[in-house]
């Protein structure tokens, strides 16, 4: 009973593991958002969302020249533009978190000191 009374209440309750969940958080809501942003777009232009993610997967994380057509119409449907910006804090606190977590490791055979010659 111990042992699961720290895992719910343990690690993840660390910076890194408070910044990991934020991520995933934010990853998940930029996906969920850009798919019904398609949804959104296919619905006023009258093409499949299947056909919207094969030829618009890149405004997932960068605005081209065609996203910000994709954008306008969105906007004009009255929906709310998907931007990449929540997909970039995503990757980001990923990657600090991953950075938090690593550790130093010692050489497990210590290499002689020497003294540097004058």
């Amino acid at each position: 009973m111990e042992q699961l009374r720290r895992w719910r209440v343990g690690a993840e309750m660390t910076p890194n593991g408070i910044l990991r969940g934020l991520g995933f958080i934010s990853m998940v809501v930029s996906v969920a958002w850009w798919l019904s942003f398609l949804d959104r777009v296919g619905q006023a232009t009258g093409v499949s969302v299947e056909q919207l993610f094969r030829e618009e997967w890149l405004c997932m994380v960068y605005t081209t020249q065609r996203c910000q057509i994709a954008y306008s119409v969105a906007e004009l449907a009255g929906s709310l533009a998907y931007r990449p910006f929540l997909t970039w804090i995503g990757i980001g606190l990923l990657i600090l978190s991953s950075f938090l977590s690593m550790e130093v490791v010692e050489d497990e055979y210590p290499r002689e000191r020497r003294e540097p010659r004058l």
